[in-house]
């Protein structure tokens, strides 16, 4: 292992490096594990008010989708400004 001596860092800041590395690797694994888990009790109800929340934002999402065209919406929408 060469030590970079020309920075003056030495093994200590290829430590200092390698831990805050480290760090925001288990920062980004976290958040990650945190949306699964949220997504994972989402989806088999064990937070039944959170559960029925998301159930009925999908259904509204969904007849939103299938009942008014996004092309009436834009029209409206332009009208309105105009």
């Amino acid at each position: 292992m060469v030590f970079n001596e020309v920075k003056g860092e030495g093994l200590f800041g290829e430590i200092k490096q390698a831990r805050q590395a480290i760090s925001e690797i288990l920062f980004w694994i976290d958040a990650i594990f945190d949306i699964v888990e949220k997504l994972q009790k989402l989806c088999t109800w064990e937070e039944q008010n959170a559960s029925q929340w998301a159930l009925l934002l999908m259904l509204l999402a969904f007849f939103v989708v299938t009942f008014i065209p996004l092309r009436g919406i834009i029209c409206v929408w332009l009208f309105d400004k105009f």
